[in-house]
């Protein structure tokens, strides 16, 4: 299983989620007659890119493949590359150091970065980013489409078989009144051909009835399953944090974390009537030394207004952050920038995980 990234040059900017979403599905098709190991055929941004990019993560095949000699000492990953897009797959021992690196060259040659595998976000040169909802309502509808046929193609090759019975019986039924001779045994028959026929229907029903019960079944399920899915992959990708603690944004700039420290513990006992001590001086383990925090959600007055800033911090220890250390630094990042918004209360942040590593994290801010 790879890490998988790519590197996208298309002006204007998607719309939304869906268009990106058709125009990505278009491009993974890979229908074209382009030798995709070559970048030839790239925008001249994207062939830059490329360029500069392949000197250092060395590409797995084509004319640029690494030789026998340089596997074991260089980093590698497998490019496919189109005309608006280059698509990257690396190992996930290597994903980080390959995609900060593909990240910063993106920013530099003013290219888009898609983290496909990660925070399935796609992050422009200018810092702000576009959520790519997964396409999982998407598929539900479609299985239960899916379904639907199944069931009406089924009743419908039912009903077939019905009509050719009943049809078969009045053939037999007239037979036996109208062509042969009638005598006393004419109409036993018939009642016995009656009585095949209506315990025919009657299975038939009691056949249409099972299968109904059983398309419905399977399509409950596919459902509970989806959900089932959908319920794990919140809980793995998305992991909130300090959501207890309680502060404005507008409090001011604070020269230093002991400040910051009285300040946020007197503001939620005041407000709240809890000690947050132990919240404030845990570790922050789950999101690593460093992670990139978008400040505000991109529907806001705010994201307009500064474009969705994106702010990345370093923990002071180079190891984990604090809960304490982590607000000190998103406070004073803030507070110039929400001088003249409603919206300037904490509500924890969202850490979009990926398998063990944090990939992004997003400051949930309420008025």
């Amino acid at each position: 299983m790879s890490y998988d990234i790519m590197i996208i040059d298309r002006h204007p900017r998607f719309k939304d989620s869906k268009e990106f979403q058709e125009w990505y599905d278009d491009v993974i098709e890979w229908k074209e007659d382009l030798d995709y190991n070559d970048c030839e055929h790239a925008t001249p941004r994207l062939k830059e890119w490329f360029i500069k990019m392949k000197d250092i993560v060395r590409p797995m095949n084509g004319k640029y493949a690494l030789s026998d000699e340089e596997i074991d000492r260089c980093l590698d990953a497998d490019y496919c590359i189109a005309r608006e897009g280059i698509y990257m797959a690396m190992g996930y021992s290597e994903a980080d150091k390959i995609c900060e690196i593909a990240f910063k060259l993106a920013k530099e040659y003013g290219l888009s970065y898609y983290d496909i595998t990660g925070s399935n976000e796609l992050y422009y040169p200018d810092g702000s980013s576009l959520f790519v909802f997964p396409q999982q309502e998407d598929n539900e509808v479609q299985n239960g489409n899916e379904l639907q046929a199944e069931c009406e193609k089924e009743l419908k090759r039912r009903r077939v078989v019905a009509r050719i019975g009943f049809a078969i019986y009045m053939a037999l039924f007239l037979l036996i009144m109208y062509v042969f001779p009638k005598g006393t045994w004419t109409m036993p028959v018939a009642l016995v051909f009656t009585v095949i026929f209506f315990i025919f229907m009657i299975w038939g029903l009691k056949w249409q009835r099972r299968t109904n019960k059983d398309v419905l079944k399977k399509y409950q399920q596919q459902q509970l399953e989806g959900q089932s899915t959908r319920q794990t992959q919140e809980q793995e990708g998305i992991k909130p944090l300090l959501e207890d603690v309680m502060w404005n944004f507008q409090t001011g700039v604070f020269g230093s974390k002991l400040d910051f420290y009285i300040a946020i513990t007197r503001y939620n006992k005041e407000v709240s009537g809890k000690s947050i001590v132990r919240l404030l001086e845990e570790k922050i383990e789950c999101i690593g030394a460093e992670t990139d925090f978008i400040l505000f959600d991109e529907d806001s007055e705010e994201a307009e207004k500064y474009n969705n800033p994106m702010v990345h911090l370093k923990a002071d220890d180079g190891v984990s952050f604090t809960g304490l250390e982590l607000l000190f630094k998103l406070n004073n990042e803030l507070y110039p920038l929400l001088a003249d918004s409603d919206t300037i209360f904490f509500e924890g942040i969202n850490s979009y995980r990926l398998m063990n590593r944090p990939s992004i994290c997003r400051v949930l801010l309420g008025s």
